[in-house]
């Protein structure tokens, strides 16, 4: 695998971009190739996703089985002639062995839905997207082909919220450096996916934590797409530390704070709390002093940050944790040389984090 240059970017974009367009104009009257993926973790095949076209009609069956864990299910696919779908169904079962009974479907101006997360219906003049929830990562490929279609790259989906799509990178994948594009797929869940599609727009990759789903046959260039994806995600996490992290080196005063007092079992009164050097030094009544930060917490509850005592800690997990107020966690497994990159970044402060 190798970055291409930008050269290179405008003969192979000269080369295939034809051929895309004819593929893309006849695929809602014609079978596609069959898409066959495999499912790694560790560097191990733990299940695959096969999809296969005729028509408008998408047959896919997902299997995976890490540990005993794993998505098992069959979908049913029809589509409308921009690949927007009319029905879709999804059966089998969950991650963890829950039953998956999923239905979507467009008639007549409504769309109509129901999942293991909700159900309900709503009027759609045309074919909306729909979000599955038990769906398999084929679907990915679908929300960024529409995607792709929109000019803004921007799509509000059902049952509710917008997706946005945005280019990450191109690559050249295997002995013939297949073309391969990086996107970031926002809007499915807290962190932006991150997919890799080929010339055609079909799903050619679709990478996370230890594992990745990758096309048949090049399993062995999944190690290298992981490095760029890692480095990538890397990249976008030293950013957002970067805009987003307020540095204090002052002295830190919580003033109209309630403490809980657990001999007492009883909320205080409004009182003020002086952290120095990360540890609380004073609960009292001194107001704020020349050269402290102070925060203003209007008369709401000061907790102590909370610890997750069974974590398995990755790249992006660190705002998510803070978000929830936890500030500490134990880490039951992991790559240790993940764990370690992870840990030494948070203390520098280049990435958001618990201890």
């Amino acid at each position: 695998m190798r970055i291409m240059n930008s050269g290179r970017h405008l003969k192979w974009m000269a080369a295939v971009l034809p051929a895309a367009l004819l593929a893309m104009a006849g695929a809602g009257a014609s079978a596609s190739p069959a898409e066959r993926l495999v499912v790694l973790s560790g560097g191990e095949k733990v299940g695959y996703l096969h999809a296969d076209r005729a028509e408008d009609r998408v047959t896919i069956d997902y299997y995976v089985d890490n540990n005993g864990r794993g998505p098992k299910v069959q979908e049913q696919l029809r589509l409308d002639e921009r690949g927007y779908p009319l029905e879709w169904t999804i059966r089998g079962e969950s991650l963890f062995g829950a039953a998956v009974d999923e239905s979507y479907r467009w008639d007549g101006g409504v769309a109509r839905w129901q999942s293991q997360a909700d159900q309900g219906e709503v009027a759609a003049r045309t074919p909306a997207m729909y979000i599955s929830g038990d769906g398999s990562p084929w679907a990915l490929g679908l929300y960024a082909r529409a995607l792709l279609a929109d000019a803004a790259h921007t799509l509000e989906v059902l049952p509710s919220g917008r997706l946005v799509l945005a280019e990450a990178g191109r690559i050249g994948v295997g002995e013939n450096d297949l073309p391969v594009t990086f996107y970031t797929l926002t809007g499915i869940g807290l962190d932006p996916d991150l997919i890799a599609l080929d010339a055609d727009h079909r799903l050619f990759a679709s990478l996370g934590g230890r594992g990745g789903l990758i096309r048949e046959g090049f399993e062995a260039e999944l190690p290298a797409l992981q490095e760029w994806a890692r480095n990538y995600e890397i990249a976008r996490l030293e950013d957002l530390q970067r805009r987003l992290a307020h540095r204090i080196d002052a002295p830190l005063r919580y003033v109209d704070v309630r403490v809980f007092d657990t001999l007492a079992l009883r909320t205080s009164e409004p009182v003020s709390v002086l952290v120095r050097d990360g540890r609380i030094v004073a609960i009292d009544d001194t107001p704020p002093q020349p050269g402290e930060f102070v925060v203003d917490g209007q008369g709401g509850t000061l907790v102590p940050g909370l610890w997750d005592m069974h974590a398995h800690n990755g790249m992006s997990s660190g705002l998510m944790y803070l978000a929830a107020g936890v500030t500490s966690t134990r880490d039951m497994g992991n790559d240790t040389t993940l764990l370690a990159n992870v840990r030494d970044a948070v203390t520098a402060g280049r990435l958001a984090g618990p201890r």
